[in-house]
């Protein structure tokens, strides 16, 4: 699989190349504070290339959201959130399949933050409940060992 990034022979270019390149050119609007939520799926895309007639693009990526969303200020405290988050994840032990798979899972959930298109979702609070969960049993842990 390639990103077409240049017109292809056919006319076509991938499609989230578009989104990025009307993301960057939009960039000064929303860099500051953002443009909310609600005025990204009504009023802000009309005269844009997100705007399909019958449907709006979503950024596809969580970080790119965030950012046109709410600014640069709450993209720096999503980043935070990530960083508290991944001190979460315990360490991989050998002979410790319940760390490894606490480890798979927030690499997948970090993963999708660059191919998805909805912050708020579900898995990603179930995933920020899990790795809280297993920083509250692993400390546990260790105060029973200590």
């Amino acid at each position: 699989m390639t990103l077409a990034t240049e017109m292809s022979e056919v006319g076509t270019v991938d499609a989230r190349v578009r989104l990025y390149r009307e993301f960057i050119r939009l960039f000064p609007e929303y860099v500051l504070i953002g443009i909310g939520e609600g005025n990204y799926w009504e009023a802000w895309t009309q005269n844009t290339d997100l705007n399909h007639g019958t449907y709006v693009s979503p950024p596809h990526n969580a970080f790119i959201e965030v950012t046109v969303f709410w600014g640069l200020p709450a993209l720096a405290a999503f980043l935070w959130l990530l960083s508290h988050a991944y001190r979460c994840v315990p360490q991989i032990q050998e002979g410790n399949s319940l760390s490894l798979a606490v480890f798979a899972v927030a690499i997948s959930v970090f993963l999708n933050l660059f191919v998805s298109s909805e912050i708020y979702g579900k898995h990603h609070s179930l995933a920020l409940g899990l790795l809280g969960g297993c920083w509250y049993w692993m400390r546990s842990l260790r105060r029973a060992g200590a």
